[in-house]
Parts: structure tokens; sequence; C-alpha cells
């Protein structure tokens, strides 16, 4: 089961800080959502060193609602090796126009429906404003 939560932040670059504790557990990838407003994205970090596989973090200009993992184009597809850590930082923001939804996949691109289906993936999302 997901964990998320959202925290306020006292940062003139980061408003908010969204947190995934356990990403993607189920064999199907799980969508998400951040935001269902517009938001400026400026930070990602995600930790796989709980799976051996190469995944893929979709982030989807659109409302988790009307997301379909596998058909809906992602806006943005962001790698994240087997067995490691890695962080995006995105100067200017990216900026998400509808709603901010995510999830993550053992394929990229707009096809792959597959999840990590093992607890343990965290990410981080910082969204400015």
């Amino acid at each position: 089961k997901m964990a998320t939560s959202k925290t306020t932040l006292n940062n003139p670059l980061f408003t908010t800080k969204f947190e995934d504790t356990d990403v993607s557990p189920g064999s199907s990838a799980s969508k998400v959502a951040i935001s269902g407003s517009a938001v400026n994205l400026g930070k990602v970090f995600i930790d796989n060193t709980a799976f051996a596989t190469k995944m893929y973090l979709k982030l989807y200009n659109v409302a988790s609602d009307s997301l379909t993992v596998g058909t809906t184009t992602p806006l943005l597809v962001l790698p994240v090796e087997a067995s490691t850590t890695v962080q995006y930082t995105f100067v200017p923001n990216i900026q998400f126009s509808s709603a901010c939804s995510y999830s993550l996949c053992t394929t990229g691109g707009t096809a792959g429906t597959t999840g990590a289906n093992t607890a343990g993936i965290k990410a981080e999302f910082l969204i400015g404003s």
C-alpha cells in the first residue's frame, strides 16, 4: 500500500514536499496524484536501492482519475537505474499546467504497465511556486 504525505515548506524555492514511501508496490503500476491543479516541479529524488531492476518514473500533466497508465502520454519520463538512488533538479521548474500525477514502471515511454511488485521504493518531489 502506498504511503504518501505532503509537507508545506518555508522555503523561497519550494513550497511543498510530496513523499511516497512505497512507490509501485504491486505488479501493476500505480497512478498517484501529486496535485489536482497546476504545479511547478523543481526536484525529484528516487530511491530504488530496494529493487534490482531499472525503473522509469513517468510524470503526467493530467489528474490521476484521468490517467490510464500504458495509454496516456507522459509529459516526462525519468530513468531510475537498478539498485541506486537518483536526483533530478529542474532549472527552471517544469510546469504542469493542468495537474501532476505519476507512475513507476519497468518500461519507458508511453507503453508499459508493469510495476515493481516490491516494497521499499521511495520518491520525493519538491514543488515550487
